[in-house]
């Protein structure tokens, strides 16, 4: 009985390890495109299968930016997720692991990543060291039976989006014009605690459209 305890234990430590060597080699395996700001864009030479994936990747000109990824599926259907740049080199993004991924919508799929979320990248994970040079990493994961053709591009955006002092100011007087009392506030919770439920229910509906 005891031997053929042991017995087990080898092989399940055996199937383990072949596991885990599978699981290295394949993460080396990936090749990920990158694109630059002066090579921004790629479009598909070959249609993307049906639970196949694609990985690019890119870093940005400095902390100060917007980056914007864009998915334009041309056939077919397909998802866009992206990770932070990490100090682990053996994390692939997909569909069960990513920090940001596309809404569908009619037009195409896009991610935005503000100047804030790099700020909060550099403090906590490279402890306020600069993220140029360190690779956003990206995956477009293809979802139709038949195949996905697409395009993919990134955007930085240098000028942030504020308003100006005089947009402000005027947008503070309709505010205290029409919402500041009571009732108007409640209302505004009422709005949003509304709109908090629709998007939840949306997103459970296309993660489930997915699912099928």
């Amino acid at each position: 009985m005891e031997r053929t305890t042991s017995l087990f234990v080898f092989f399940a430590f055996l199937l383990l390890l072949l596991v885990s060597s599978s699981t290295v080699i394949a993460d080396e395996n990936v090749a990920f495109i990158e694109l630059t700001t002066s090579a921004p864009r790629y479009v598909s030479q070959n249609v993307l299968d049906q639970g196949e994936s694609a990985y690019f990747k890119f870093t940005i000109p400095s902390d100060d930016v917007d980056v914007r990824i864009r998915l334009s599926v041309y056939d077919g259907d397909a998802d866009v997720y992206a990770l932070n740049p990490s100090s682990s080199d053996d994390v692939v993004p997909s569909s069960g692991k990513y920090d940001y991924r596309s809404e569908h919508a009619h037009a195409d799929d896009v991610i935005f990543i503000s100047r804030y979320d790099v700020a909060d990248v550099r403090e906590k994970v490279f402890n306020g060291e600069s993220l140029v040079g360190k690779y956003f990493l990206v995956a477009v994961e293809g979802w139709a039976a038949h195949g996905s053709k697409y395009a993919i591009k990134f955007e930085t955006f240098t000028n942030a989006r504020s308003l100006s002092e005089a947009h402000k100011t005027a947008l503070g007087d309709i505010f205290d014009a029409c919402c500041s009392s009571s009732e108007s506030l409640r209302r505004l919770e009422r709005r949003k605690f509304v709109r908090w439920k629709w998007e939840r229910a949306r997103f459970v509906s296309l993660r489930w459209e997915h699912l099928r």
